[in-house]
């Protein structure tokens, strides 16, 4: 305009476009970014291969940025373990069913494929933490999301009991079916695809499920559960 003295920053073209406001994450969200990030390169380089410098550049940000919301790499390590706990759970709170037998079944069934989603965020890194157990201050974690695994399963199990499709010990039945999610994330690892892909895992949860049925439970001959 006529009379109106433009000023130009040095170094800067008139028609350069002004930069975007970068927007300040909160600390819960940058302490949870760490976090994913401890994951991820747990997943590809182990326990001891998730170093700071890896953390941090993941999530490009300095290390010093990273001493910031959190004091030391051990307690990276315990939050990506919260966050592992908060996923553990998925496979067995989804499912539904009319009847406690049918809800075991398709908890089970859906297991595997939760394990194949979840195998950069919740499978390889648990593996990789289990074998480092002198870190006493890690170890809480994993026990406590093995034993809330667990008490939800049991309830299940109970109901089952109380339908007269579940004999024997319900915590017995609980705790089988957890190692049976152990037996496929193991499966997985080691690529063993006549478990994984051949339906062995499949049919022998069946058997197992049988194992605690009373006859005319529910369950076929041919490894299904049956309607009744």
């Amino acid at each position: 305009m006529p009379g109106r003295r433009v000023v130009q920053a040095r170094g800067m073209s008139l028609n350069e476009p002004a930069k975007t406001r970068r927007v300040r994450k909160t600390k819960s969200v940058r302490r949870r970014e760490i976090a994913e990030a401890a994951l991820r390169i747990m997943a590809r380089h182990g326990y001891y291969g998730t170093s700071v410098a890896r953390i941090a550049k993941a999530v490009g940000i300095s290390n010093s940025a990273l001493y910031q919301h959190f004091r030391n790499r051990e307690d990276v390590l315990v939050a990506a373990t919260e966050l592992m706990g908060e996923r553990a759970h998925e496979w067995i709170v989804a499912p539904s069913g009319s009847t406690a037998l049918e809800r075991l079944d398709k908890i089970a069934e859906s297991h595997l494929p939760w394990a194949i989603s979840a195998m950069e965020s919740f499978v390889r890194p648990v593996f990789a933490l289990v074998g480092v157990t002198e870190k006493a201050r890690l170890e809480p974690s994993t026990p406590r999301a093995v034993l809330s695994s667990y008490e939800l399963l049991l309830p299940v199990v109970e109901e089952g009991q109380r339908e007269g499709s579940i004999r024997s010990e319900p915590g017995d039945l609980a705790w089988a079916i957890l190692m049976f999610a152990w037996a496929e994330d193991m499966a997985l690892l080691a690529r063993v695809t006549e478990v994984t892909e051949a339906g062995a895992s499949r049919r022998n949860f069946m058997r197992l499920l049988s194992a605690y049925a009373p006859p005319g439970a529910g369950i076929s001959d041919g490894g299904q559960v049956a309607d009744k």
